[in-house]
C-alpha cells in the first residue's frame, strides 16, 4: 500500500522516489475510472442509436429518451465510483484528504453521490499515529 512502512523502506536513501511511485499508484487507480467515464461519454450514441433508430431520424421522444438512459448510466457510474473514489482518497491520505475535503462541500461541481460520500472526510478520517508524523518530522527538519 502507499505510504506504507513497507514503501518507506524501499525509497529510503532516494528522495523523489517516494513522490514518483505514489504518482504511479494513483494513475494505476484512477486510470480505469476516468476511461470508464470516458468510454460511456463516447459510447453512449452509438449504443443508444444502435439500439433505438438511426440516429438522424430522431425525433424530440426519442431524443429525450436517449438523454434519459444516459443520466441512467451516468448516475450508476457515480453510484459505483463514489465509494472507490473515497477509498483511493483514505488510501493516499495527505493532500488526497484536503482536496476531498474541499470538494466534499462543492455540490455545483461534484455530483451528490461524491459530495455525500466525501462529507465522511470532514471528521472520520483516522488519525496518524503520533509516532510516525513526528519521525515524518524530524525527517524534513533535518
Amino acid at each position: 500500500l502507499v505510504g506504507t512502512k513497507h514503501n518507506e523502506q524501499i525509497v529510503k536513501g532516494k528522495p523523489g522516489i517516494h513522490t514518483t511511485i505514489r504518482a504511479i499508484h494513483f494513475w494505476k487507480l484512477a486510470f480505469p475510472i476516468i476511461f470508464h467515464y470516458r468510454f460511456h461519454q463516447k459510447a453512449n450514441n452509438f449504443i443508444i442509436c444502435s439500439m433505438l433508430l438511426p440516429c438522424d431520424n430522431l425525433d424530440g421522444t426519442l431524443e429525450e429518451k436517449k438523454k434519459e438512459l444516459s443520466q441512467i448510466r451516468i448516475q450508476k457510474l457515480h453510484d459505483k465510483y463514489s465509494s472507490v473514489v473515497l477509498d483511493r482518497i483514505l488510501r493516499f491520505r495527505g493532500l488526497f484528504v484536503k482536496v476531498g475535503q474541499v470538494m466534499s462541500t462543492k455540490a455545483n461541481i461534484l455530483p451528490y453521490q461524491y459530495t455525500d460520500k466525501f462529507q465522511l472526510l470532514q471528521d472520520k478520517v483516522p488519525a496518524r499515529p503520533y509516532d510516525e508524523i513526528m519521525s515524518v518530522v524530524k525527517r524534513e527538519l533535518t
